[in-house]
């Protein structure tokens, strides 16, 4: 499948996927789920997250990164794949009892954080089943077939998430939906994809594969630390509630994120490798590549942090605006997470991967140090603390990719800046209302016409610049 086409499909499942999962977080923030339960939900989710940390081990990069997937590569990284899904799944019953007494919650809750592991914890069985049918379907970028798959997934959330949330199940509602969803993507993906398992398990021959997925383990538990410490120290220091504000807040952070560049990323990790495997130079299309990802995420978050409240408000209802000033330091922090694309998958691509763990258990490191300071204060500071940690991580990651890849500064910079004045031009409108009216509620229909001036701001920009950011898709597609 050609760049362009797959890039057109990844969008667009992108899109359908974030409306599927927008709606029913929507829906349920309103109606079932209150900060408690999203609190508890999220404490549960970071300690699953922490222990499924060794059990990607980056099989699935590195099977996408081959040059030619034998049999043997298949039947090692299967054989590995269902050692880790059972280390991990007995991982989850061993600390599912202490986990809840850590967290200091009380009775109620404690148990309830308990019961939450154990069961998102039998999610971890499905991966060895996804694993070799979403390989394939990467490495022919293959994006019409895995948006079914991710659109399929989604929507079996939401409906096993709102069935039960509705008979008052609360936060073990969203974690059935959790489970509900990895189900579905492994039925749905051996439906689609005819790939065979090995007629025996065997690690002969593996140890290039489990080098591999060493430094994969370390950099998981590295970015995993310094995404999910942020709830199990507010956890710890402050209790489920002011989780549950800042998991809505960074929650919603990283649902745009994710719109805008998931699936985009997979097929740009794609490009990437078939470009490594020709012996052709990396910087151009890094740079093209990071215009377009600027380009497009930079206003959407500033757009987040300026309506910060009207949003909350209007979108979850009374009960979510106090997490505004959450919200509106997590969207900021995202502006720098965007900044450099693929700064764990290309290093891993071209075999740096002793340099990425130092740097990303540096920048893990500090973010546990930032968020363990501010959380003996509020919610609203540990949130800041996530901007001051995005600017650091900045610094630490930018000049590796440079020596790595080989983009040109004076490109970037120029890219940074196309972006920069995409943003200003598409907050121009929310500005200016927020400037005249600054005591006046911001209703639903305000909103909507603000943001639509603000889309119409941006492609008014995006005509007149027209380099970088406007012949980015034109110049992909042309080297496709």
């Amino acid at each position: 499948m050609k760049v362009s086409t797959a890039l057109t499909w990844a969008m667009a499942s992108q899109y359908l996927v974030f409306a599927t999962q927008f709606a029913t977080s929507l829906y349920l923030a309103r109606y079932h789920i209150d900060p408690q339960a999203l609190g508890l939900f999220s404490i549960a989710v970071a300690i699953v997250a922490l222990a499924r940390s060794f059990q990607d081990a980056g099989l699935l990069q590195y099977l996408v990164g081959l040059r030619r997937l034998t049999a043997t590569d298949r039947q090692n990284a299967i054989t590995l794949s269902f050692l880790l899904a059972a280390a991990t799944f007995f991982f989850c019953l061993l600390i599912a009892w202490p986990a809840g007494r850590v967290m200091h919650a009380p009775g109620d809750d404690g148990m309830a954080i308990t019961h939450l592991i154990l069961f998102m914890g039998l999610g971890s069985l499905c991966t060895p089943f996804t694993l070799l049918p979403l390989t394939i379907l990467q490495r022919r970028m293959d994006s019409r077939r895995i948006a079914y798959v991710d659109l399929g997934c989604s929507v079996t959330n939401g409906i096993v998430a709102i069935a039960l949330a509705q008979i008052g199940y609360g936060a073990l509602a969203l974690a059935a939906g959790t489970l509900a969803q990895q189900l579905c993507r492994a039925l749905l993906l051996r439906s689609l994809v005819q790939a065979r398992f090995a007629r025996r398990l065997s690690l002969a021959r593996a140890g290039r594969l489990v080098r591999y997925g060493q430094s994969a383990t370390l950099l998981n538990i590295a970015w995993l630390g310094a995404e999910k410490a942020p709830d199990l120290i507010l956890g710890h220091h402050i209790g489920p509630v002011a989780v549950g504000l800042f998991a809505r807040a960074q929650g919603l952070s990283m649902m745009i994120r994710q719109l805008c560049l998931s699936g985009i990323s997979s097929v740009f990790y794609a490009k990437f490798s078939r470009l490594q495997g020709r012996d052709q130079p990396l910087g151009p299309f890094y740079e093209h590549m990071t215009a377009a990802f600027c380009a497009l995420t930079w206003p959407a978050f500033a757009g987040l942090a300026l309506l910060a409240e009207p949003i909350l408000f209007l979108l979850f209802g009374p009960n979510w605006g106090v997490a505004a000033p959450a919200l509106r330091w997590t969207a900021l922090s995202q502006i720098c997470f965007v900044a450099l694309p693929l700064h764990i998958e290309l290093p891993m691509l071209l075999g740096r991967r002793r340099a990425l763990i130092k740097r990303c258990l540096l920048d893990t490191g500090l973010s546990v140090a930032l968020m363990t300071y501010a959380a003996t204060r509020d919610v609203e500071a540990a949130a800041l603390s996530r901007c001051a940690f995005g600017l650091c991580w900045f610094v630490i990651h930018a000049t590796q990719m440079h020596r790595l890849i080989g983009f040109r500064w004076a490109r970037m910079g120029r890219a940074y800046g196309a972006a920069g004045l995409l943003t200003v031009a598409a907050m121009l409108p929310a500005a200016l209302v927020l400037f005249f009216a600054p005591l006046a509620p911001i209703g639903t229909a305000q909103l909507g016409l603000t943001v639509v001036s603000g889309i119409s701001g941006w492609t008014a920009m995006l005509w007149l610049l027209r380099k970088p950011a406007a012949q980015t898709y034109a110049w992909i597609n042309a080297r496709a």
